[in-house]
């Protein structure tokens, strides 16, 4: 693998597993619930826009055949 596509491939992991903690908060709604109804909107936010980062990794990943 290029060193670029290994980069891709480590960034595409990363935020496959912040993306997966983040929604393990925001569905535990005990602790979810504990934070103030701003940082609620903007942690679901945060998730949204990493779900879809993490989308574009793996489309590129895809492009350059390497399995995601």
């Amino acid at each position: 693998m290029k060193p670029f596509e290994l980069r891709l491939a480590h960034e595409h992991l990363k935020v496959s597993r912040h993306c997966k903690n983040l929604q393990s908060f925001i569905e535990d709604e005990v602790k979810f619930l504990r934070l103030p109804r701003e940082q609620r909107s903007l942690m679901i936010e945060q998730a949204r826009i990493l779900q879809e980062y993490q989308e574009i990794l793996g489309k590129r990943l895809k492009l350059l055949n390497i399995p995601v």
